[in-house]
């Protein structure tokens, strides 16, 4: 936890909110809702980045078959191609600087190497 208050103090905590109205498969890995959170590829350009805590908030009924989490995996060299703009992004301290990690809404990834679910398609009869 005290890396958490060092970063937070440090202006170094950031959020990013995107609506997903239709969610895919991850399998096709094209047009995955966000946010998708782009770490760069090596060097100057790297992040490590972290993720803190997920919120999910259902408004609306979906029928389709899917399931929200988290994926990822080395080896990608290009940023997610066919994206969007991200809805909101803030440093959680106020007057705090930009993230380094660049956040999308929507886009294209290649080689996830896994996925890992944390809220599925729930349907009420």
């Amino acid at each position: 936890m005290v890396q958490g208050y060092k970063a937070s103090r440090n202006g170094r905590v950031f959020m990013a909110q995107a609506i997903v109205t239709a969610p895919v498969i991850w399998t096709t890995e094209a047009g995955t809702g966000g946010p998708l959170l782009w770490n760069g590829t090596s060097g100057a350009t790297a992040v490590m980045a972290r993720l803190l805590a997920v919120g999910v908030g259902i408004t609306v009924v979906s029928t389709v078959a899917a399931a929200l989490g988290i994926t990822g995996g080395p080896g990608q060299t290009a940023a997610p191609t066919s994206t969007t703009a991200i809805d909101s992004t803030a440093n959680l301290l106020i007057g705090g600087g930009a993230s380094a990690c660049t956040a999308y809404r929507i886009g294209t990834t290649v080689d996830n190497k896994f996925f890992l679910p944390f809220a599925t398609s729930i349907r009420v009869p």
